[in-house]
C-alpha cells in the first residue's frame, strides 16, 4: 500500500469527488490534463502473478492504456507518467513507464498509447556477456546485485533475501549465447519466494513477499476512519490491509488456495531432486533454475528450506472483486468485505478477506478497481519457469563449445513442450528458440548409458546416467 494520508485514502471513497489527472512526458517537457483525455479511456494492470496456480517469481511489467486528444509530438518511445488528485488531497503516482506503441485515429484527433514499466525493456536487454564475466565462487545475493547494477536497477537500502548468502561454487554453463535479463530475474525472485516488480512510485525493483490473507492484522494508533473503513499497518513489511464495507461486484471460490507444506527443486521431470517438508502435502515445484543446477544436496535444501518458510503460510480464496477505484492499494495488500452470509437471515455477515495478486485500475472521474487473484486448491505438477529450463537445453552440452542436435531429437525436444505449454505459449516463438541447433556438419547425437562396442564415425556419444532412489 502507498504510504498516503488517511484522508486521501478516505476522499476516494467517495465517487462524487472531482478527480484530476497529469500525464507528463518528462524528456519532452509536455503534460496533459482532464480536459486531454478521452473519457473513460484509462486503464492500468498492475500483477505479481496470473494464471491458474500461483507462482511465486513475479517479475511482470505494468502496464498502461490512455488516449489523448490533440498530442502533436511523436511520443513512441518516451517515457510516460501518470499521476491523479482528488479533491485538495496529495497526488498520487498511478504510473511510471516508456511507451511502447501509439496508434492514431486521425478522424478522432487522438492516440491511443500503450506503454509497459522499466521491467518490460529491462527484462528484454541480453545479459549474456555479464552471465559469461562472472568470477566463481559467488554468493547468490552478490549475483543479484552484479546484476541490478549490470541493469541499471535501484534497490532499498539493506535489502536481503533469504537465500543471498547460498554460495555458487563454479559456472554451470559456458559461452552462453544469449541470455535475456527477465530470465535471470525471475530465476533469483523464484530461489528465494519473491515477485519480482517495479515500484510505481521511484521507479526501484522490489522483491515483494506476501503473507496470508488470514493473518491478523496490526491496528495502528489513528487508522480508524468511522464506521466505513478500517486501516492497519502493514503485515509482513509490504503487505497492507484495507477494510471496507462496500463493494460492487464479488465473486470468489468457496475452496481456499491450501498453503504450500512441501519445496521440490529439481533439474526435470526425471530427476528426483531435493524436497523438504513432510511426505504428503501440497507441492511446490522449483525445476530448471539456472542457479540451482549443479548445487550440491546441502545447498539445495538450503534454498528450499528457506522457500518453504517464505512462501508456506500464503492461503486466501480465489476471487474477482469489482469495487471503487482506490489508486494507493497495490498487488500484495490484502482487502476485506462483509458479505452477506447465505442461508442464515438478512442480518447476518461474514468478513471475508482476499489477496489482491492483480488489479486494473480503469475510468477517470468514476475510477474503477477490478483485483483479481487466482489459483488451484493444490499446486499443479507444473513447471514455473520454461524459459530457464529453455536456456539449460540450449546451453548444457558439456565441452563441446556450441549446440549440437539432431532433426529428431529437436523434434522430440519441442513435441514434449508442446505437449505440455500448448495453453499456455506461443508454439511458434517456442519452434523459434531451437532455430539454429540442429547439427550443422552432419553429426548425430546418440544419448545412451553405456558406449557401444562399434563406435561410428561423424557421432557424439552422450553418455547418461540414472538414479535409483529407494
Amino acid at each position: 500500500m502507498l504510504n498516503v494520508s488517511d484522508a486521501t485514502k478516505q476522499i476516494y471513497l467517495q465517487d462524487s469527488v472531482h478527480k484530476s489527472y497529469r500525464v507528463l512526458f518528462p524528456e519532452l517537457g509536455l503534460t496533459y490534463g482532464n480536459e486531454s483525455i478521452v473519457k473513460e479511456s484509462l486503464s492500468i494492470t498492475e500483477s505479481l502473478s496470473s494464471g491458474s496456480s500461483i507462482e511465486f517469481v513475479g517479475c511482470i511489467s505494468s502496464s498502461l492504456r490512455i488516449k489523448l486528444f490533440n498530442v502533436q509530438a511523436d511520443v513512441k518511445g518516451k517515457r510516460v507518467e501518470v499521476y491523479v488528485t482528488a479533491g485538495e488531497t496529495e497526488e498520487i503516482p498511478i504510473f511510471k513507464g516508456k511507451v511502447d506503441t501509439v496508434t492514431i485515429q486521425a478522424e478522432h484527433a487522438f492516440k491511443e498509447i500503450v506503454a509497459y514499466d522499466p521491467m518490460y525493456v529491462t527484462g528484454l536487454q541480453d545479459v549474456a556477456s555479464w552471465y559469461n564475466n562472472i568470477q566463481y565462487p559467488r554468493t547468490l545475493g552478490q549475483i543479484r546485485k552484479s546484476l541490478e547494477e549490470r541493469l541499471g536497477l535501484t534497490t532499498d537500502t539493506g535489502v536481503t533475501l533469504v537465500n543471498d548468502h547460498i554460495v555458487i561454487p563454479e559456472k554451470q554453463y559456458e559461452n552462453v549465447k544469449a541470455l535475456k535479463a527477465i530470465t535471470i530475474l525471475k530465476s533469483i525472485c523464484q530461489v528465494n519466494g519473491v515477485f519480482g516488480c517495479i515500484r510505481r512510485t521511484d521507479g526501484y525493483l522490489e522483491y515483494r513477499s506476501i503473507g496470508s490473507a488470514y493473518e491478523p492484522a496490526i491496528l495502528g494508533n489513528d487508522f480508524f476512519l468511522g464506521d466505513d473503513t478500517c486501516l492497519t499497518s502493514p503485515i509482513q513489511g509490504r503487505t497492507g490491509y484495507f477494510t471496507f464495507n462496500f463493494y460492487k461486484d464479488a465473486e470468489y471460490q468457496e475452496y481456499e488456495v491450501k498453503p504450500v507444506q512441501r519445496v521440490q527443486i529439481r533439474a526435470s521431470e526425471e530427476d528426483a531432486g531435493v524436497t523438504v517438508g513432510p511426505a504428503q502435502g501440497n507441492k511446490y515445484i522449483i525445476q530448471g533454475n539456472i542457479f540451482t543446477y549443479g548445487l550440491d544436496t546441502w545447498s539445495l535444501q538450503a534454498i528450499a528450506n528457506n522457500v518453504l518458510y517464505k512462501i508456506g503460510n500464503v492461503a486466501f480464496h480465489p476471487c474477482n472483486i469489482k469495487t471503487i477505484g482506490l489508486p494507493f492499494l497495490e498487488p500484495g495488500d490484502v482487502i476485506s468485505y462483509p458479505i452477506r452470509r447465505m442461508f442464515v437471515g438478512n442480518g447476518s455477515y461474514n468478513i471475508n478477506t482476499f489477496i489482491v495478486l492483480e488489479r486494473t485500475l480503469s475510468g477517470d472521474q468514476v475510477l474503477n478497481d477490478q483485483y483479481v487473484a487466482e489459483g488451484d486448491e493444490f499446486q499443479k505438477e507444473f513447471i514455473t519457469d520454461i524459459q530457464a529450463q529453455l536456456n539449460t537445453l540450449k546451453t548444457n552440452v558439456p565441452n563441446l563449445g556450441k549446440d549440437y542436435y539432431t532433426a529428431d531429437e529437436i523434434d522430440d525436444m519441442v513435441g514434449d513442450i508442446e505437449d505440455q505449454f500448448d495453453d499456455y505459449y506461443d508454439m511458434d516463438e517456442i519452434d523459434g528458440e531451437f532455430a539454429g541447433l540442429e547439427t550443422p556438419t552432419g553429426f548425430n547425437v546418440v544419448s545412451c548409458y553405456v558406449l557401444p562396442s562399434n563406435i561410428s564415425q561423424d557421432t557424439i556419444y552422450l553418455i547418461q546416467c540414472g538414479v535409483t532412489v529407494l
